[in-house]
């Protein structure tokens, strides 16, 4: 394993890209002293290359309704090895978990970030003595460098200290681009972010004494300080990037599968055709009377009409209903009943 991440330390010596190793990025790395980070084991040091992942997920599992819990999750993953290797869960570090039930909010999410950034800021700079590894039983220095921070757009400016991608004037993350002008497709007439542009921004909205200076700053600069400022080489405009994941399989693949292709719709249609079970009035009676707002999205449109009938709710024949509709109608007949109970007492 020792001899794989050395040789991850050497680029390719064509044009070919085959991996991200390969990008003009990665070469133009450089170490403490000035020198570039990854020479081609012209020292004896192993230099480690890595990429960070956050992410927030559902423990209970991902319902097209939406998430109830939210729990988020941190990930390393090492640049060095070869993709075939990089991404077995054996080879992945999970530097921590961000406890739920709901995400940190912006000015939270930094103080799980920090304790990563301190650790990569003192590998890069100090390196990690090994007193013995498999290629030297003298000793070798290790040193780390984050390259690249893999994340949605929703987690990508939360952790990032940037403005949202619904923002008004600040949606793109490279440029100052407006999004009323988001149809402009003349790169050359679009207005450059720089790195030291945004460093600025951060550090005046992080030095900021009070809650409505930082965010009048905040409107005028769509910036707030990041942990991930303490690291000397952190370029915003180069270091993200948009994982597959989210953008092609959960983004466009699922947008084609549901509502070019209509899939979606063939499933429901099915799902009408299923009877009604007395297991399913009764989860979703419960889901009515539960405090969780979420519960009843969850439940089939057909439960969700008997519930109607057994609750005396005439729905004067409309068959085109959507889901949101039944449970908004449930919810306030459910309220009805418990003034009415109320009043009655």
């Amino acid at each position: 394993m020792e001899a794989i991440l050395d040789r991850g330390t050497l680029f390719n010596d064509t044009e070919d890209m085959w991996d991200i190793k390969d990008g003009t990025r990665v070469k133009e790395l450089g170490s403490p002293d000035g020198a570039t980070f990854c020479d081609g084991l012209k020292r004896r040091e192993l230099r480690l290359l890595w990429s960070l992942s956050i992410d927030w997920f559902n423990p209970r599992g991902n319902k097209a309704a939406g998430k109830s819990t939210s729990t988020g999750s941190i990930v390393m993953a090492c640049l060095n090895l070869p993709p075939s290797l990089r991404y077995k869960p054996e080879n992945l570090f999970l530097v921590g978990i961000i406890p739920g039930p709901r995400e940190p909010s912006v000015e939270e999410v930094g103080h799980f970030i920090e304790p990563i950034v301190d650790m990569l800021d003192r590998s890069w700079r100090d390196g990690t003595k090994f007193n013995c590894t498999e290629s030297s039983d003298c000793g070798r220095t290790e040193r780390s460098m984050l390259v690249v921070i893999v994340t949605d757009l929703v987690a990508s400016r939360k952790i990032t200290g940037v403005a949202s991608h619904s923002s008004k004037n600040f949606f793109c993350s490279l440029c100052s681009l407006a999004k009323p002008k988001i149809n402009n497709f003349d790169r050359t007439t679009w207005p450059t972010k720089t790195r030291e542009m945004q460093k600025k921004a951060a550090e005046e909205w992080r030095d900021a004494t009070t809650k409505k200076e930082r965010k009048r700053l905040f409107a005028q600069t769509g910036v707030r300080w990041s942990p991930f400022w303490k690291l000397d080489y952190y370029d915003p405009t180069k270091m993200g990037a948009a994982d597959t994941m989210h953008n092609l399989f959960l983004g466009l693949v699922q947008f084609h599968v549901r509502e070019v292709l209509g899939i979606e719709e063939v499933q429901a249609q099915a799902e009408a055709g299923r009877p009604v079970t007395d297991k399913e009035i009764k989860g979703a009676k419960h889901a009515l009377a539960t405090p969780n707002t979420k519960a009843l999205d969850r439940v089939r449109i057909p439960v969700l009409r008997e519930l109607c009938a057994q609750n005396g709710i005439d729905l004067g024949g409309k068959k085109k209903l959507k889901k949101k509709d039944l449970v908004q109608i449930l919810k306030v007949g459910h309220l009805l009943v418990i003034y009415g109970t109320l009043l009655t007492f």
